[in-house]
């Protein structure tokens, strides 16, 4: 477990993130952060501090402190996005897999359907707690929250030392924290309170539990009545903080990983007992030639695990 998490976020994070991060003091009233996600992330702290020696709102801050450097360059007035995705993954040696049909090249002219493997707002990878969760219990901050809660609790009461060491060893996989740990630690200090134990959190109501991912209901086009739960992810409508991953160019560069095309995406077990995850780009959402897909067995690196298909049967609604 230690060699996955230790890459749990490590280079999937926009570079430009982590910019005059140990020098940034937050200026706010309350740090900003989702609605739906705090009440997530109350219930995950609930459910996984007792035996870490911390209060729930204090192991909910410890849970929180990582999202504002990940995802929105440590700007406390900006609200983590659930839909955030990393950009910064673009190794072609390493990282072929990820781009359509491992071509590794912003002039491919799929570009655009791109197995992003850096999700949500605690940044969550196939190469670490991400493992074995598809793309929305990756965004979907009840679902993530509980796998990061439960993996900081366990890092914390294996860890030596003063609370604030412990923190440090919670916070270690995740790149923004565990290279720049003092920025981590700046953050909890600055949205916990221990004298009255209290969070100094702004609800914002404007970002869901999902960001913006919308539920659908699949079906293979040769057969629409069996259906089967689905999600709906288009960058466009992402709800929070944007700016340190969506934008220009959007097909990505020598240094960019592409933005996905709005896509469809589900897990199912095959008949192996294996769990699969899915995306697939349809032709009326990207306007490419055909639609494509792409699918990766839970439990392996999606940079070299990713299989891509092209003429998807799926429909939705």
């Amino acid at each position: 477990m230690k060699n996955k998490t230790t890459w749990l976020t490590s280079i999937f994070v926009v570079i430009f993130v982590m910019t005059s991060l140990i020098n940034y003091t937050p200026a706010y009233a309350g740090a900003k952060f989702g609605d739906v996600p705090t009440d997530d992330v109350l219930s995950a702290a609930t459910a996984n501090y007792k035996g870490t020696g911390t209060t729930r709102n204090s192991f909910a801050a410890i849970i929180m402190a990582v999202t504002w450097p990940e995802v929105t360059g440590n700007h406390l007035n900006y609200t983590p996005s659930p839909m955030a995705i990393g950009r910064a993954d673009v190794s072609s040696s390493n990282g072929k897999k990820l781009w359509a049909d491992g071509v590794v090249s912003g002039a491919y002219k799929y570009v655009r359907a791109h197995w992003s493997a850096g999700v949500g707002i605690w940044q969550l990878d196939s190469v670490g707690l991400g493992a074995d969760m598809s793309f929305h219990n990756a965004v979907l901050t009840n679902t993530s929250a509980a796998v990061v809660a439960s993996e900081m609790a366990r890092l914390y009461k294996s860890a030596s030392g003063t609370a604030a060491d412990k923190r440090k060893a919670a916070w270690k996989p995740w790149y923004a924290c565990g290279y720049h740990q003092e920025v981590c630690e700046k953050v909890y200090q600055s949205i916990y309170y221990s004298p009255t134990d209290t969070l100094n959190i702004t609800r914002d109501h404007t970002v869901s539990r999902g960001g913006g991912l919308v539920s659908k209901h699949c079906y293979n086009v040769s057969n629409p009545r069996v259906t089967w739960p689905c999600y709906k992810y288009n960058p466009a409508l992402a709800q929070g903080y944007k700016g340190s991953w969506y934008y220009n160019p959007l097909n990505g560069s020598s240094t960019l990983e592409p933005v996905p095309l709005p896509f469809l995406t589900y897990w199912k077990t095959d008949s192996y007992g294996n769990k699969i995850e899915y995306r697939h780009w349809l032709k009326a959402d990207t306007g490419y030639d055909t639609s494509k897909w792409a699918s990766r067995l839970f439990g392996t690196n999606a940079r070299s695990s990713v299989k891509w298909m092209s003429n998807s049967p799926l429909g939705a609604k």
